[in-house]
């Protein structure tokens, strides 16, 4: 089979569909990242994941080495550019459950569920999904999320997206 009629198969159950779905995103995450490298690699990362995933927001974060009680962005996007670097404290966010418990999905609701989370109110954010970048030892080494400000449209394909990465 040419190049020219594999471009021409479509997947026809459900399954195959979020599969091939799933497999163009991730092919276009990775064409965005490969040539980069240390921190632009993380600007091209989140970059990349929330055009793939349609959120409007994505970072990925250091947790401070003496423990989870803060972690440093050292990559965030909003919307159409980078935001600046920032520190934050994570006892009372989405993040502190991410670094306890390896993944952490809300679709909507996220600013009911962490009422005292400044940065979501701020964002205006719906939804999060984040999940723990870890160590081999499986210590955990930081946040990779996304974000938006209306509910997550499809929690699979992003489970399968964010996993990859989280690795």
């Amino acid at each position: 089979m040419n190049k020219k009629n594999k471009s021409r198969i479509r997947p026809r159950s459900p399954a195959q569909r979020e599969r091939w779905r799933a497999e163009r995103l991730l092919r276009g995450i990775l064409e965005g990242t490969a040539a980069q490298a240390g921190e632009a690699f993380l600007r091209a990362l989140v970059k990349n994941l929330a055009l793939a995933l349609e959120v409007r927001f994505a970072f990925v974060s250091e947790i401070a080495p003496a423990g989870a009680a803060h972690a440093r962005v050292l990559a965030f996007w909003k919307d159409d550019g980078y935001a600046l670097q920032f520190e934050y404290a994570m006892h009372g966010t989405p993040c502190e459950v991410v670094a306890a418990d390896a993944e952490f999905v809300l679709t909507e609701g996220i600013r009911r569920r962490f009422p005292g989370d400044a940065r979501l109110r701020d964002l205006g954010a719906e939804c999060f999904f984040g999940v723990r970048l870890q160590s081999a030892s499986g210590a955990a080494l930081g946040v990779l999320a996304i974000a938006d400000d209306k509910p997550l449209a499809d929690e699979s394909t992003a489970r399968v997206v964010m996993g990859i990465f989280a690795a």
